[in-house]
């Protein structure tokens, strides 16, 4: 799981997209100050392709020079019972 944060003292929205232009593009998600975004990656366990996110694949824009945001990845593993 993914988890971006814009803090509530940021002056502007926080734009999140896969292209290096996001507010171009017509497809990106927007944060405003103090709401947060979460991307999650389901896959079965019992499989062994493994679902994976790549990081490099998000680009990020604020809309004021100087905002900032947090970006957390949690890694999900599990064990088999014997």
């Amino acid at each position: 799981m993914v988890l971006i944060e814009a803090p509530s003292t940021n002056g502007g929205a926080i734009y999140i997209g896969t292209s290096s232009a996001v507010i171009l593009a017509s497809n990106y998600h927007s944060l405003d100050p103090g709401e947060a975004l979460e991307i999650c990656v389901e896959d079965s366990l019992t499989d062994d392709d493994k679902a994976r996110f790549d990081l490099t694949d998000l680009w990020m824009d604020g809309a004021t020079t100087g905002d900032k945001l947090t970006v957390s990845y949690f890694l999900q593993t599990a064990r088999q019972l014997t």
